[in-house]
């Protein structure tokens, strides 16, 4: 069966099990949104203010991977998505393929990992891989599959979702933004899916009209709470509590017409991108206390922002040469103060 081919069956296939909700589930959905949910804030910030206009954020190159032919370059696409786990070694993914490409820190070829099919370490249209503090997460339009760090399966939990982001607490709980069509998920936009592959859904603040893009809103965080990134005429910096019920939330409105793109979280802060209407991006360095943004750097070929396993946090940059040939570049962030 070619990749095109088992594409389309898989799609298919997935799209008739959301249909009719009889997919097969590895995990175990509690429903969580009747527990109280309470606002805490709702704080109006100005999108274009800085708080320490003379800060200037910096961007050093780490290392490019890429090319026209080689092991694992046919994962490097605009859509990739990019992980770096505990050893340093940086894992490249992109929805098309069934595969994982595997590199060294600095860039060299060291294996790839997955193929097509429906058994342990198989996977169907992957969508993207985390890292935890004990192991490789990687999602598929299945569900959620455990590798350990030699890349050796752990367990499989299938359940019906769409998923674009999801965040690793240091307790190994997954919590992902996305909508899982079951009687006890539905209208609920956040998920916590633990190692037993039990998922809390919980956040629903009102009832659901049409398509809520909950699939879109990237995530971040720690296992005390995690902040989400939502989308709209005006775009919301939203922080919840998870450690504890009722899970209250604060949330950051932002003025301003912009879209959504990714969101990541370090020692310095939230650092969140966003697409301008005229098709540009910034990167804007946010303090979480308040909302209010530090500083800021336009930068329109920014694709994401991720930290790894040590806590580093990193850029990322898809490019392609005057004949088409397709790198991914990634960077160390400063912010240098005045």
């Amino acid at each position: 069966m070619s990749p095109r081919t088992q594409y389309l069956f898989f799609h298919a296939a997935i799209r008739r099990s959301l249909a009719s909700r009889s997919f097969l589930c590895g995990a175990v959905v509690i429903a969580m949104g009747s527990w109280p949910l309470s606002a805490q804030d709702t704080i109006q910030i100005a999108g274009d203010e800085l708080t320490c206009p003379a800060c200037v954020i910096t961007v050093d190159s780490v290392l490019t991977i890429g090319g026209l032919d080689g092991p694992g370059l046919e994962v490097i696409d605009r859509a990739s998505r990019v992980a770096i786990d505990r050893m340093g070694r940086i894992l490249v993914s992109v929805y098309r393929s069934a595969e994982i490409a595997v590199f060294d820190s600095s860039g060299a070829f060291l294996r790839t990992f997955g193929r097509w099919g429906e058994g342990p370490g198989e996977y169907a249209l992957i969508n993207h891989v985390n890292v935890g503090p004990r192991y490789i997460h990687v999602f598929d339009i299945r569900g959620r599959t455990v590798l350990d760090h030699d890349f050796d399966f752990v367990r499989q939990d299938r359940f019906p979702a769409q998923r674009s982001y999801s965040h690793v607490a240091d307790t190994e709980d997954v919590i992902f933004t996305g909508v899982v069509p079951t009687r006890t998920s539905a209208g609920n936009p956040l998920h916590i899916l633990n190692l037993s592959g039990e998922v809390e859904s919980f956040g629903g603040r009102g009832p659901v009209v049409g398509d809520p893009g909950w699939d879109l809103w990237p995530i971040t965080g720690g296992t005390q709470s995690i902040w989400v990134l939502e989308g709209g005429d005006t775009n919301h910096l939203t922080k919840w509590n998870i450690a504890s019920l009722p899970r209250n939330w604060k949330v950051y409105k932002r003025n301003g017409e912009a879209d959504l793109n990714d969101l990541t979280q370090d020692d310095r802060g939230l650092w969140v991108i966003w697409g301008l209407p005229d098709g540009g991006r910034w990167l804007d360095l946010v303090d979480p206390a308040t909302g209010r943004t530090i500083a800021r750097s336009h930068d329109d070929a920014i694709q994401g922002v991720f930290v790894d396993g040590t806590g580093t946090m990193f850029l990322r940059r898809y490019h392609e040469s005057d004949a088409g040939v397709p790198y991914i570049t990634l960077f160390r962030v400063s912010l240098r103060s005045p």
